[in-house]
């Protein structure tokens, strides 16, 4: 094992060399692509699923109450994680735009930051009204 070296370290953080732009690039592709498809799918789910099953925070709390919201929470979290998985999925069907300008470049190295960040926070983030549940189950402890 190579001991440590600040030096060597710290020029491979700052090198820009061509491996480093179409990482940059592969991210920038999936970004577009994640914001895209999250647009659309929390748009439709908003529109259909979210105007149509509501919940409302009654004036009285009641362990019914509770537990009708949990299972509802529960089934609906199960259900975004499946879509979230597809989404990828339909995701990586898009060759990565760095294997198409270098072959030693081994794609999707960098789409666990992009969907991390683009899919999953940008997609709950689009989806107000299923954050407000998780504000309604606070309201019982």
């Amino acid at each position: 094992m190579k001991p440590y070296n600040f030096q060597d370290r710290l020029n491979r953080l700052i090198s820009l060399d061509n491996i480093r732009l179409l990482k940059f690039a592969e991210i920038f592709q999936y970004c577009i692509l994640y914001i895209i498809f999250v647009f659309i799918i929390t748009y439709i789910i908003d529109k259909t699923y979210f105007d149509i099953i509501k919940i409302d925070l009654l004036k009285e709390k009641s362990l019914l109450h509770f537990i009708e919201i949990l299972i509802l929470v529960i089934f609906e979290t199960f259900i975004l994680t499946l879509i979230l998985f597809y989404i990828r999925k339909i995701i990586l069907l898009f060759p990565s735009i760095g294997t198409l300008y270098n072959k030693k470049f081994i794609p999707h190295t960098t789409i666990e930051y992009t969907m991390h960040i683009a899919l999953i926070y940008v997609f709950f983030e689009l989806l107000p009204k299923f954050k407000d549940r998780f504000n309604i189950l606070i309201t019982y402890f």
